[in-house]
């Protein structure tokens, strides 16, 4: 697919890139809402980086949990968050958490902030699958050929190209009537 972008010399990863996009659009968004509820922008925005930290350091832990065998014996790059390898369960569990101490150190309403980032979320995970499809990454269950009429001959991340469950258009067709749906509300 199309797992690199390049911009002249510099070359990125697609998907972080597309994360990297919902991530900037998520503070922004908690930035120009904070207003609206009479908050100041800023704690909003720290709040929001509170929750990216704690993303981060979450969905590396549950990479990092779900490939044990192989971290068991390379324990010290557990922490290098540098080098790519997420959960996103462990990315949301970690988001909520980091939220989660902000509030209460610096008494701010969760359930408002959570409220107010329910639309961003939902962005950022419909990148996350167009990522994911970019990478290769989620790329779902191989099926015989012909058992599957929507099938799809994309690779795996080892570049195996078979036909396979279309994970990352489900996902995002699901993501998006999600966000179709909280955004007619």
């Amino acid at each position: 697919m199309f797992p690199t972008l390049s911009l002249g010399p510099l070359t990125f990863s697609t998907y972080t890139v597309l994360i990297d996009i919902g991530l900037v659009g998520a503070l922004t968004w908690l930035w120009v809402r904070a207003s609206a509820h009479g908050r100041e922008p800023a704690r909003w925005l720290d709040a929001g980086l509170s929750g990216a930290a704690g993303a981060f350091v979450g969905g590396r832990l549950a990479f990092a949990f779900g490939n044990w065998a192989y971290f068991q014996n390379h324990i010290v790059e557990v922490v290098r968050l540098w080098e790519g390898g997420y959960a996103w369960p462990g990315a949301v569990t970690g988001g909520l958490i980091g939220l989660l101490i902000y509030c209460a150190a610096r008494k701010e309403s969760l359930t408002l902030i959570l409220d107010e980032l329910a639309l961003p979320a939902l962005a950022l995970a419909a990148l996350g699958w167009i990522g994911c499809a970019a990478a290769s990454c989620a790329s779902g269950a191989d099926v015989p050929p012909g058992t599957l009429p929507f099938a799809v001959n994309w690779p795996d991340l080892y570049g195996v190209v078979l036909p396979r469950w279309p994970s990352q258009i489900i996902g995002l067709g699901l993501t998006l009537v999600a966000f179709g749906y909280l955004f007619s509300q």
